[in-house]
């Protein structure tokens, strides 16, 4: 199951965390992935399939820039590698997770430890886009 959500305007997140708190609770044996659009980043979140409800979810994530056109529709975009990217390499909430360049992984067995892990992300992503319109 996929599922998007843009937060080009605000950081609201109350729908989505309705929405993910109700699918990751109740669908273990099924993969779902959130894309989620912050502004000019994207934060693709892939919770792995566990045929067991009482063990860990899996939880792939990656970032990535997307490019827009001048009506705001997205035209393009590439994958952000964290451990190497003068932007994010020195964000130790985000670098701990990436084993690779182009992939973060995440283990964790509450639906309410995800929604706060892809809540961080999501605010961390929209003050980078904050920040970076002063620069």
């Amino acid at each position: 199951m996929i599922f998007t959500f843009h937060f080009n305007k605000s950081l609201n997140v109350e729908k989505f965390a309705k929405h993910a708190s109700h699918y990751i609770s109740h669908y273990f044996d099924r993969e779902i992935t959130y894309h989620l659009y912050i502004n000019k980043y994207k934060l693709a979140c892939q919770i792995l399939a566990n045929e067991n409800p009482t063990n860990e979810r899996q939880i792939k994530f990656e970032i990535l820039e997307v490019e827009r056109n001048d009506e705001g529709h997205i035209v393009g975009g590439k994958t952000i590698m964290p451990l190497v990217n003068n932007t994010f390499k020195d964000i130790s909430y985000i670098t701990q997770y990436y084993q690779s360049d182009r992939y973060g992984m995440l283990s964790a067995n509450s639906t309410d430890y995800i929604l706060e892990f892809i809540y961080n992300i999501t605010k961390i992503l929209n003050k980078i886009e904050k920040l970076s319109a002063f620069i």
